[in-house]
């Protein structure tokens, strides 16, 4: 669903511009491969930006048995218990896993330390140089893409609307807002479902 027509609506981030970053930044350079683990935990975790630039060291668990992150949230703006959430993300096959980079970068920050060590305004301009820098308008997409990407990729990918709504921590139905759905495609789902 498109949602309201805004004016200064944001494209969703798209897998392969992971892909994009990798061969174009050099993962050897530390500062390269933390701005590619905040890329990727936001969007993997459906960040907004703000929940991001809170994460310290003391809130990022790496489970190796189970493979995987688990994230706590301490605040939220739909956090209405103010008790935070916890979030898991998982080990996958891409390059580009937050639970790989997790590894590799763990030992280079130290404990109870911001994960992020720069301002909303510093995330957002290089994210703009690497945008102009892999080939893609950097006026079409901003932070927000990640959020907005992950939600749609996973219905894509047919994740029930309620555990992406989990996952994302919404409490309303706004999330719908950043799936665009086919609507040929939903028309032979629902006559074929019901």
């Amino acid at each position: 669903m498109k949602g309201r027509r805004k004016p200064n609506r944001k494209e969703p981030w798209r897998p392969e511009f992971f892909d994009m970053y990798v061969q174009a930044y050099d993962l050897n350079q530390l500062y390269n491969t933390k701005f590619l683990f905040y890329m990727v935990i936001s969007y993997f975790g459906i960040l907004r930006i703000s929940e991001l630039q809170i994460l310290k060291t003391e809130d990022i668990t790496l489970d190796e048995e189970n493979h995987r992150l688990k994230l706590h949230i301490r605040f939220s703006k739909t956090d209405q218990t103010g008790v935070g959430s916890d979030i898991f993300i998982y080990e996958n096959d891409k390059n580009y896993s937050p639970y790989k980079l997790y590894k590799m970068l763990n030992k280079n920050f130290e404990n109870n330390e911001y994960i992020v060590d720069l301002m909303g305004s510093q995330l957002r301009h290089h994210l703009k140089i690497i945008l102009k820098h892999i080939g893609l308008n950097d006026t079409e997409y901003s932070w927000h893409s990640f959020r907005r990407g992950s939600a749609h990729q996973a219905s894509l990918n047919g994740v029930p609307d309620w555990e992406n709504k989990k996952h994302g921590r919404w409490l309303s139905e706004e999330y719908i807002r950043y799936v665009d759905v086919n609507p040929e495609k939903a028309g032979l789902n629902i006559i074929n479902k019901i």
